[in-house]
């Protein structure tokens, strides 16, 4: 509206993402840190309403503000320092893949989940996607064509990943993998247990 107050969608976000991480969980509690919480965010004007951070959040489409992160954060952390290590080789970098469930999110279908490829050395999510219908399987690859490039890569996952289809997957870009066997998976966990594991050095 004309006598409407304008806010930078930046600011918005930023003041959600720091209530959010200060625990705050609701559209009154956002607003409410926004407002009175020592943080050092400039907000030209008016700090937003609750109503406000309802509305422009739910009109944010997540997946586009997902990639924007994950362009962000996969640039800053290829130009690093500037150092390179001296007298040893750059550790291999390792992502782990794994899903979880989003507290007091739900759709008709039930709570939201997600899978998350998690950078082990940076401390930092690469990339996330939504689980589709469940098959939290299928969104291994899905999370893994988040990251540009996997070459060299080691991937780690739980017993629920693995499978053929996402070992074929990851080894068809170039990643290595390290994945928990379990029960899911009979064949393989006795042949595995059939190895002299006790003959192998440092072990």
């Amino acid at each position: 509206k004309r006598r409407g107050i304008r806010h930078s969608l930046q600011s918005i976000l930023l003041l959600a993402i720091g209530a959010v991480l200060s625990g705050r969980n609701s559209w009154v509690g956002i607003a409410g840190w926004a407002a009175r919480a020592d943080h050092q965010l400039r907000v030209c004007g008016p700090t937003p309403s609750a109503a406000t951070f309802a509305r422009v959040l739910a009109a944010v489409d997540p997946a586009a503000l997902q990639a924007a992160l994950n362009g962000w954060i996969t640039t800053r952390l290829a130009a690093g320092d500037g150092r390179e290590p001296v007298g040893r080789r750059r550790p291999r970098q390792a992502l782990a893949v794994d899903g979880k469930v989003l507290r007091g999110a739900r759709t008709p279908d039930g709570q939201v989940k997600l899978v998350a490829a998690y950078d082990q050395s940076a401390g930092v999510v690469l990339g996330q996607v939504v689980v589709v219908g469940g098959d939290e399987i299928a969104a291994l690859p899905v999370v893994c064509d988040t990251v540009a490039d996997l070459h060299g890569v080691l991937i780690t996952a739980d017993a629920l990943h693995c499978q053929r289809s996402s070992a074929d997957y990851l080894l068809g870009r170039g990643a290595h993998y390290a994945l928990t066997v379990k029960g899911n998976q009979p064949s393989l966990r006795d042949a595995l247990a059939r190895q002299p594991w006790g003959q192998v050095p440092g072990l």
